[in-house]
């Protein structure tokens, strides 16, 4: 395949993965490694992915940053961390 025959599909997928993502907050990964494996190969579409949902992540965060207080995240980013 060319790469205007895999560009549509592949945009879609990630479409159907941030999608995904923002509907559960996670997902993303789940839903479009599979499915971009099929149109990519795997070495190109891992980074890809791991962009996208870093991207995504950080948006989400971004969006929610005065809903809650720096008291009740600290202990949660410590035993992530951990």
């Amino acid at each position: 395949m060319d790469s205007a025959q895999t560009f549509a599909p592949a945009m879609a997928v990630v479409f159907f993965a941030a999608f995904v993502h923002g509907l559960a907050g996670f997902g993303a990964a789940l839903v479009a490694m599979p499915l971009l494996a099929v149109f990519l190969s795997v070495k190109f579409v891992s980074p890809l992915v791991a962009l996208l949902t870093l991207t995504l992540n950080l948006l989400l965060l971004w969006r929610g940053k005065g809903s809650t207080s720096p008291g009740k995240i600290l202990p949660l980013v410590a035993g992530a961390a951990a």
